[in-house]
């Protein structure tokens, strides 16, 4: 069996990095991002809360982070 060895070191940029994820994978779980990132737990649960206060992100019915986009003014 492998041993999971999760990274819990917050650094500046992991709302960005998170936000990056959401837009590869799609709506997910600060649990799957965590498994998606190798992150622990309270760093994945940080950037995710960094994201909703920015309003960058909001959670479906299913309580997944779904990443809103800004729009290019047309």
């Amino acid at each position: 069996m492998r041993e999971v060895v999760l990274d819990p070191v917050a650094r500046p940029d992991d709302a960005e990095v998170y936000a990056e994820a959401l837009r590869l994978h799609g709506p997910a779980s600060y649990g799957m991002m965590m498994r998606v990132l190798g992150w622990g737990g309270t760093r994945a649960g940080q950037a995710e809360t960094a994201l909703r206060i920015a309003g960058r992100i909001a959670f479906n019915k299913l309580g997944r982070a779904v990443l809103h986009e800004k729009q290019p003014a047309v």
